[in-house]
């Protein structure tokens, strides 16, 4: 909601001789757009029957509005409700015990006495059963990294209400930056089974849990999965020259060596410590080569200095190695 208001300048210009020039012109000055924002007291999801206050902000405070709420849902047939009309009263009182499952509440706000258009703000918002699912925990047979078409299962177990439950199980190749995979929906399965072909690099494995039938918003739980080629390192190893006690400003070499995969590997060597906050800093990104020298030039403590490793040109989860550096 925005308004235009015409502004009209006039200019008058004169010479040494008296003479004069008036220029009026009209100028569109367009205001500033009213926002509406839609808050609730509680946050969702909530348990049916709880009572939930709606309310709305406007963001222009120079003029009157009337405000109206409304909600639809799955158990309005998605056919909007009102819940308050048209009023000066900026809030409502939503009672949740007929509105179990996904909700969508909305606000629509107009200057006050008018029929004019509206500007709307709404928000998601679920209600559960008080037999709701309340966690969810995944597992799988075989752990992380296993190799390209090794066939995982996933086994999930939900908690919280007194079942019987259902699962969704997806899957999102991180490394290709896919879109989610449908393993298998909703159903009384507990488990399902995951073709790793086509899955090289990093995965995310997820499930979603809910009341066996229920409209509830489903709890979920997510994990990493790497799938490694068939011939990936399988160890890494470092070595520290000329040793891990220097005084600073000592030029260390690291000197990596992978072990078994294809013999031809990428390596990135990294610096965790008091010069880095103690988090893991890239000292030379992921490349053929095999060594780093670190200069130490004003840096004190111990450290931990370490090597990942992968067949070059893969997507493989590398292998670490690491050593601690103290630098006095």
């Amino acid at each position: 909601m925005s308004e235009t208001t015409a502004l009209t300048v006039t200019t008058t210009v004169s010479d040494s001789a008296g003479n004069s020039v008036t220029t009026t012109v009209t100028i569109d000055v367009q205001q500033a757009a009213v926002m509406v924002t839609l808050n609730t007291s509680l946050d969702s999801p909530q348990t049916e029957g709880a009572a939930v206050t709606v309310s709305a902000v406007v963001s222009d405070t120079t003029l009157s509005y009337d405000y109206r709420f409304r909600v639809k849902g799955d158990a309005t047939g998605n056919a909007w409700v009102v819940l308050s009309d048209y009023s000066a009263q900026t809030s409502v009182v939503w009672d949740t015990s007929t509105y179990r499952g996904k909700n969508r509440l909305q606000v629509s706000v107009r200057e006050a006495g008018t029929t004019g258009s509206a500007i709307n703000s709404g928000k998601t918002f679920w209600v559960n059963g008080v037999d709701a699912a309340q966690a969810v925990v995944l597992a799988t047979d075989l752990v992380s990294p296993q190799a390209v078409g090794q066939s995982i299962t996933l086994n999930a177990t939900a908690s919280g209400g007194p079942g019987p439950y259902e699962y969704r199980f997806e899957v999102r190749s991180v490394t290709q930056d896919g879109s989610w995979q449908l393993l298998q929906d909703y159903s009384s399965q507990a488990s399902a089974s995951w073709d790793t072909t086509g899955y090289l690099g990093k995965n995310r494995l997820r499930v979603f849990a809910r009341q066996s039938g229920s409209p509830d918003k489903p709890v979920k739980i997510g994990q990493a999965f790497w799938v490694n080629t068939l011939d990936a390192a399988t160890a890494a190893d470092l070595t520290v020259t000329p040793g891990s006690s220097q005084p600073s400003g000592t030029v260390i070499q690291l000197n990596a060596q992978g072990v078994g995969g294809s013999g031809s590997y990428d390596y990135e060597f990294q610096l965790k410590g008091p010069s880095t906050a103690d988090q893991w800093q890239v000292l030379q990104p992921m490349s053929t080569v095999s060594t780093y020298s670190w200069d130490t030039t004003g840096i004190l403590g111990q450290h931990r200095v370490r090597v990942r490793l992968k067949n070059t040109g893969t997507d493989d989860k590398p292998v670490t190695r690491g050593r601690n550096v103290t630098l006095q």
